[in-house]
């Protein structure tokens, strides 16, 4: 798995198997720095992290991934991604049983010993194939657990913040003049796709409102892709608008939101950290749809979707004119922030 949240979402299949096979051992192949998200999780025995080269080293490292695999000896192979090179590795793992979902191309179904129909047809992806099937990527990665014999009960995203990553954070933030008394709010400018960013201008009208109405400090956090974002930022002048994008980790990230009272992001990873956690968060719906990847809810979530005329949901990683994301009004997500901010109005 590569994505932040796409692995916490796996966390209840995890927790499936746990209940129902207490001495199975999980090893999890996760793309770097992803893996950061899965060091502390009881549900997981071993984390076997890997980064995506090119070339030469590219192929060192699948080969070197493999036999770390193989090492292990797993009896079961579960891709919950259905992808060609998913699918190799899991067959080259040694696991003698192979669970997957059908694969587009079918000649890739004779890699796995176990096959979830999908009826994924050609031109769509896997999130539009699910959106028709009105089930959540959770239910998806339940499905196939459930080969195995286990049913959830009593299940959860589970993601734990460790002792070292909250101590690191409070380092951070005293840093930048935030005591542990203030409230925060975080604000996640960033997105893996440009086509579920929210325009950074409104994330910056939203944090100015909001510190100029509520008794809270804002952190802005984020991977600094391009220069837009340190545009609109360097352009600040407030004590109370604390800019943290790019100077942390994804756990120290974690810890952040987790000690917020609220956050306000895109569908992406941060969403699914601070449901994790069962924080409130606010989350701002572009070309993809909560129905599917949405937040697996422990704590208050909103979710903001407009619809455009246009043919949702997309998925699209790029857009022409983003205007699913640009229909979402700042006054909009103001007016969705009130019931989590109302004991803290100047």
């Amino acid at each position: 798995m590569d994505g932040i949240g796409d692995i916490i979402l796996t966390t209840p299949a995890l927790q499936a198997i746990k209940n129902s096979i207490p001495e199975a051992k999980i090893i999890y192949v996760v793309k770097k720095p992803a893996n950061e998200i899965l060091q502390n999780n009881p549900l997981v025995d071993t984390v076997l992290p890997y980064e995506r080269k090119k070339g030469l080293e590219g192929i060192k490292e699948n080969l070197q991934l493999i036999r770390r695999i193989r090492q292990q000896k797993p009896r079961v192979a579960i891709v919950f991604h259905p992808s060609l090179r998913r699918a190799i590795f899991g067959f080259l793992s040694g696991a003698k049983k192979r669970i997957s979902y059908q694969y587009r191309h079918r000649i890739w179904n004779r890699l796995s010993t176990m096959v979830v129909p999908l009826n994924w047809p050609k031109g769509q992806t896997i999130e539009q194939v699910l959106y028709k099937k009105k089930k959540h990527f959770v239910d998806y990665y339940l499905e196939l657990v459930s080969k195995l014999g286990v049913f959830p009960n009593n299940i959860n995203c589970t993601l734990i913040v460790s002792e070292k990553d909250i101590g690191r954070t409070n380092e951070i933030l005293g840093s930048e003049g935030v005591s542990s008394k203030d409230k925060l709010v975080v604000l996640n400018l960033d997105a893996a796709s440009s086509s579920r960013r929210w325009p950074v201008k409104n994330f910056i009208a939203l944090a100015k409102f909001l510190i100029k109405n509520y008794r809270v400090k804002v952190i802005l956090t984020g991977i600094d892709r391009d220069t837009n974002f340190s545009k609109w930022i360097l352009n600040l002048r407030d004590q109370d608008i604390i800019n943290l994008v790019g100077k942390t980790t994804i756990m120290e990230l974690a810890a952040v939101i987790q000690k917020a009272i609220l956050s306000i992001t895109g569908d992406t990873g941060p969403a699914h950290i601070a449901a994790a956690l069962g924080k409130d968060v606010v989350v701002l719906f572009g070309p993809t749809v909560p129905q599917v990847t949405g937040p697996w809810e422990k704590g208050r979530s909103i979710f903001i979707k407009k619809d455009v005329n246009c043919s949702m949901p997309c998925y699209t990683k790029e857009c022409r004119d983003f205007r699913c994301m640009k229909a979402i009004s700042v006054d909009e997500v103001i007016s969705n922030t009130k019931i989590f901010l109302k004991d803290y109005k100047k």
